[in-house]
């Protein structure tokens, strides 16, 4: 399904159109916030986490390139495996590599190149990992 073409463009051309919100559906009773935990800032470096994990397991942190502004990346620290620096793009490194760049959604992420950074590194949701800056 297509959630952005079948439901939420369709929803935004109503509301545009005048519909109140309260034609639009039933409002949930009791909706859950999640709390998104914010990366560390630490004498070691940034201390964050692995946020989700795609398709292909890569694995999305919940650091940002606007956390790293104004710094380079010396090195991610992650499952007791050390990836130096960031590249960008996977042809950066040879098949099989971890590596760590910043993905499109402007997040860091780790992959493996042509491979799965979920199930070589044995992580996901909640995982900790330490950014090492230059």
């Amino acid at each position: 399904m297509f959630h952005g073409r079948d439901i939420f463009a369709p929803a935004a051309a109503h509301l545009a159109n005048g519909t109140a919100l309260a034609e639009m559906g039933s409002p949930l009773p009791a909706p859950l916030r999640l709390k998104i935990p914010q990366p560390q800032h630490t004498q070691a470096g940034w201390r964050c986490q692995v946020m989700a994990v795609d398709a292909f397991g890569t694995l999305q942190l919940n650091l940002t390139r606007s956390d790293l502004e104004g710094t380079g990346v010396k090195e991610v620290r992650i499952a007791g495996e050390r990836i130096d620096g960031l590249c960008l793009a996977f042809g950066d490194r040879p098949p099989g590599s971890l590596m760590a760049l910043i993905d499109s959604s402007e997040h860091l992420s780790v992959a493996v190149v042509n491979g799965s950074a979920a199930a070589r590194l044995k992580s996901g949701p909640g995982m900790e990992v330490l950014v090492v800056p230059v």
